[in-house]
């Protein structure tokens, strides 16, 4: 029997304690970095300070982590976070994890984050974890989403990229709209269009388009004033 215990936030218990001798074989810690920059992986300067705390904790007992993929916000925020996932779960390995969970939501209500493809994706970075994420993006677009499947790459690459040069901290709880402005809200729309007809009207297909694409339709009606004041 191993006893599992939260630690959570920066000044409260995820620091890790000075001890004489490593914790009992039966205690595991679940460390929950909720403080984090949610735009960028654990490794980045913003995230510093909770690699060093993982680290620490690793040298004194079993250690899991208890990892965010997508942030917890309203559903008009598109998000992905397929690079960042990637990256840390790498990085766990490196520090000496005995395991995690992931907590992230799936289902028609969630795909816009992408989350069947989040899903896939987090079973085969726990076996290859130094496999390019990429291709794995790859590898499942092309069977998820048929002749869309480069369209829907750029879609997702694009999400990435713009949260990549995010200026400001992303936390768990944030609501990064504003990065998608409205002309690029309608050429996202405009090209969600052509993947439809890419797929042929196939109803599988339509049907996933529509889910990630449901993050979109609703931001695009989110700044509607914005995008009829921009005459788009």
């Amino acid at each position: 029997l191993v006893i599992h215990t939260l630690v959570y936030h920066r000044d409260s218990t995820q620091k890790p304690p000075k001890v004489d001798k490593p914790f009992p074989d039966n205690i595991a810690v679940v460390f929950a970095p909720l403080d984090d920059d949610f735009s960028k992986p654990l490794d980045h300067a913003n995230n510093l300070e909770s690699l060093e705390h993982l680290r620490g904790w690793t040298k004194i007992c079993k250690v899991w982590t208890w990892s965010y993929p997508a942030v917890y916000t309203k559903p008009s925020t598109v998000y992905a976070g397929l690079a960042r996932t990637a990256a840390d779960v790498r990085i766990g390995v490196e520090c000496g994890l005995d395991g995690s969970y992931h907590e992230h939501d799936v289902g028609t209500d969630a795909g816009w984050n992408f989350a069947d493809m989040q899903t896939w994706m987090l079973t085969q970075h726990f076996r290859f974890p130094n496999r390019d994420w990429r291709e794995l993006r790859k590898e499942f677009c092309d069977f998820y989403y048929g002749a869309a499947s480069d369209m829907i790459i750029a879609y997702e690459q694009y999400i990435e990229d713009n949260l990549a040069a995010m200026n400001y901290y992303l936390t768990f709880l944030a609501r990064p709209d504003g990065y998608i402005k409205p002309k690029d809200i309608i050429r996202l729309q405009g090209d969600f269009d052509k993947m439809e007809r890419l797929v042929g009207g196939d109803p599988l297909y339509v049907q996933r388009l529509r889910e990630v694409r449901s993050g979109l339709d609703l931001l695009t009606l989110v700044n509607w004033k914005d995008i009829m004041r921009a005459g788009l």
